[in-house]
């Protein structure tokens, strides 16, 4: 994932160079979720696109403990087991998983083990301190995207070469943090410190890749506010650690034939500060500027084409602009924000020369952007609207691509300048009680204006979305309904590949009244592409074999039961 900042129970997925590893997030352990849109590299810094903030950890539980089991379509086989501690005003949750499935396509299975522990003590009325570990190991088999005739023939198979290939990726990561937070009359004050490492086995179809890497950092801030007034500082340092060989693949395995090896360091300083004024008790003001550098550098190992030993170096100033009003039921909102992405480690390498060392030609992303909207609640209605439009100017996107002589090989470039420009919409019904209505929409149009391709649209990003849930909550029952229409869009900067547009609906039934003294059972079943819709999932953008499309799974059942002690 790059473009967005992730951050799972405290601890920063995002790396250094705007990179996002997701191995390690259980979507079945996630129980919470806060997703700030737009430009927000003010407070986070490389790749702040938008920010994604996950959290395992629920306050409002006192003593759980939960197995869960599920099986259902694709081989799937599911396992859970979690404790939720509290001692005196301390908290501990800790949590392991194990997923493994066949999978819809060929040579698609996979298996997933993950495990965490976040600890949560107060060591004074006025201190506390968060600790997290988590790890994850995971061995996934890469079926590769399709051509047209290939994926209206049967959707199910796989690319020949990536199975021949024996194409998939092996990867084990560990991440540890710690954060200090006291509260104080100079304010609140917090210093955190994450580590991360990783290794990945990648056997693809040009090459083996073998990647070792470590990542880390340390961040400090101080807050404070006095008579409506806010102001908040921060610093941070982040490295990133990357060794990688790439080697020929032979049916999956390491060959003998080395292509590159190269160590590749990442340093990251930052200082930051926002300010807050609120005036009329109606009116509030923010205004911040956080300034970053970048510094990427690489030692080569290889030296068979040369010593490609290099250095490149970002630096950026970004700024943002927030003016609120409430109203009774409501706040009205209007902000200005800015984000830079420059390229991860591995766009940096990725060659379209084929040659080591990094692209001298790839610059960083640049965004300025304007949102609008209002956020209301209407009690008497029990209505919940939120509304917003906005306005992004993208410089120099970073753009995939293939060629020929890279074969699947991804590699990038700078795209000119994007325009995004759209609308958001979600509300929220309680219709009564035990029933509520949901739906959301979103409506863009995101073009280059660069000469060569101005007008065309983005490629792999729909322009039109809509959602429709229905939640049911009768007695022990609960039934949640959801549809999803996705538009038509393009899996090229020519606009020449369409990718159809779909609709997906889903629906899950509970039962949460069979109890047997303190252990409840609750067992569900969740039917998946109830439709069984023939659909592409994602797109491989820009492809030079002409293979974009990656199906989506036709209709699935899984059905399980947690069991809560």
């Amino acid at each position: 994932v790059r473009g967005i900042q992730m951050v799972l129970d405290g601890i920063p997925l995002s790396l250094p160079d705007g990179q996002s590893v997701a191995d390690i997030i259980d979507p079945a352990m996630i129980s919470s979720m806060e997703l700030i849109r737009g430009p927000a590299s003010v407070f986070w810094g490389n790749g702040s696109g938008g920010v994604l903030m996950l959290s395992t950890f629920d306050e409002s539980t006192t003593h759980a403990n939960r197995l869960r089991m599920q099986a259902g379509s694709d081989g799937l086989r599911q396992f859970i087991g979690e404790s939720k501690l509290v001692i005196g005003s301390h908290r501990i949750h800790v949590y392991g998983s194990s997923v493994r499935r066949q999978g819809f396509r060929d040579h698609s299975s996979g298996r997933f083990t993950r495990g965490a522990v976040f600890a949560r003590i107060h060591l004074g009325p006025r201190t506390l301190l968060n600790v997290t570990g988590a790890g994850a190991d995971q061995r996934a088999n890469h079926p590769g995207s399709l051509t047209a005739d290939e994926y209206q023939s049967d959707p199910k198979q796989a690319s020949g070469f990536y199975q021949r290939q024996k194409a998939g990726k092996e990867s084990r990561q560990i991440q540890l943090s710690t954060e200090l937070v006291n509260e104080s009359d100079i304010g609140l004050a917090s210093i955190s410190a994450h580590w991360i490492a990783r290794a990945l086995r990648n056997p693809l179809p040009f090459a083996f890749i073998d990647l070792d890497r470590t990542a880390g950092g340390v961040d400090v801030s101080l807050q404070r506010t006095v008579e409506g007034f806010s102001w908040a500082a921060g610093a941070d340092l982040r490295f990133q650690s990357d060794k990688r060989k790439n080697w020929d693949t032979v049916e999956g395995n390491r060959g003998e034939n080395l292509g590159l090896n190269q160590h590749e360091k990442v340093l990251n300083a930052s200082a930051r500060t926002v300010f807050s004024y609120e005036t009329l008790e109606r009116i509030n003001f923010v205004a911040g500027i956080r300034w970053d550098f970048v510094r990427f550098r690489m030692d080569d190992g290889f030296m068979v084409n040369g010593d490609q030993s290099g250095e490149r170096s970002f630096e950026s100033i970004n700024p943002v602009f927030g003016i609120s009003y409430a109203l009774p039921g409501a706040i009205l909102y209007a902000d200005f924000g800015s984000a830079f992405d420059t390229p991860t480690t591995t766009e940096l390498v990725n060659r379209p020369d084929l040659t080591g060392g990094f692209n001298p030609d790839l610059m960083a992303q640049k965004t300025i952007g304007f949102e609008a909207g209002v956020r209301a609640t209407m009690d008497n209605h029990r209505l919940a609207v939120d509304l917003s439009v906005y306005h992004l100017s993208v410089r120099d996107r970073l753009v995939a691509f293939q060629t020929a002589d890279g074969g699947e090989r991804t590699f990038f470039r700078n795209g000119g300048r994007n325009v995004h420009r759209g609308l958001e919409a979600a509300a929220t019904w309680q219709l009564v009680p035990n029933a509520a209505l949901a739906a959301t929409i979103t409506i863009g149009r995101f073009e280059f204006e660069d000469p060569e391709l101005a007008g065309n649209r983005l490629p792999g990003v729909p322009e039109k979305q809509f959602s429709f849930i229905v939640m049911l909550t009768p007695g022990y029952l609960s039934g949640r309904f959801e549809l999803h229409r996705v538009d038509t869009y393009y899996a090229d900067d020519e606009n020449t590949v369409a990718v159809d547009g779909y609709t997906i609906a889903d629906a899950t039934l509970g039962y949460r009244g069979v109890d047997f003294g303190t252990v409840q059972f609750h067992p569900f079943v969740t039917v998946s592409n109830l439709l069984n819709t023939k659909y592409v999932s994602s797109v491989t953008i820009n492809s030079s074999s002409g293979r974009y499309f990656d199906p989506g799974s036709g209709r699935t059942i899984q059905a399980g039961f947690n069991v809560i002690f």
